[in-house]
């Protein structure tokens, strides 16, 4: 037969084991919040350098259609992709897709000016005299404004075309 003082020890001994079971989850439970965040702040970095990237790579690809506007259209004032400042085109472009297909967008606000050296007749102020090459010299601006984690970014480009 068993004694009181038995049963109680043999309690004891349960209560303690469950106490430690106890703290060892909790400190699993700690240990995997800990391991969760880390891994959430190396993908959010990740997601930062792909955007980058992303958006670098789309600026670029605005200076190459800065250079390839055939240099007839601008000194137009009507010209649709590259209107003279103070007036500017802007669009909406999605610039590249992030892992899992999520969709990166952006704005794309483009505007040009004339050099001041440029003749009058060439959105300048010069006459013949003041430019006698007459050389003729727009400036193309590209601007890109995005948002990553609530936060708006911008990256600009300025093309310079000389004829």
């Amino acid at each position: 037969m068993t004694s009181e003082g038995s049963v109680r020890k043999l309690s004891f001994q349960k209560g303690v084991a469950l106490l430690e079971v106890t703290l060892a989850l909790a400190a699993l439970v700690i240990l995997a919040l800990v391991v969760l965040k880390a891994s959430l702040n190396v993908v959010e970095a990740q997601r930062w350098t792909v955007t980058q990237s992303m958006t670098d790579a789309y600026m670029t690809r605005e200076v190459a259609f800065a250079g390839r506007i055939p240099f007839s259209d601008l000194h137009k004032p009507d010209a649709t992709s590259w209107p003279t400042y103070p007036e500017s085109a802007q669009e909406r472009v999605e610039v590249g897709k992030l892992p899992g297909a999520v969709p990166v967008f952006a704005n794309i606000i483009r505007t040009k000016y004339a050099a001041k050296m440029n003749l009058n007749s060439k959105g300048g102020t010069n006459y013949t005299s003041g430019n006698p090459t007459r050389m003729e010299t727009w400036l193309l601006k590209s601007f890109l404004t995005y948002d990553f984690s609530g936060r708006d970014y911008v990256k600009s480009r300025t093309t310079i075309r000389v004829r």
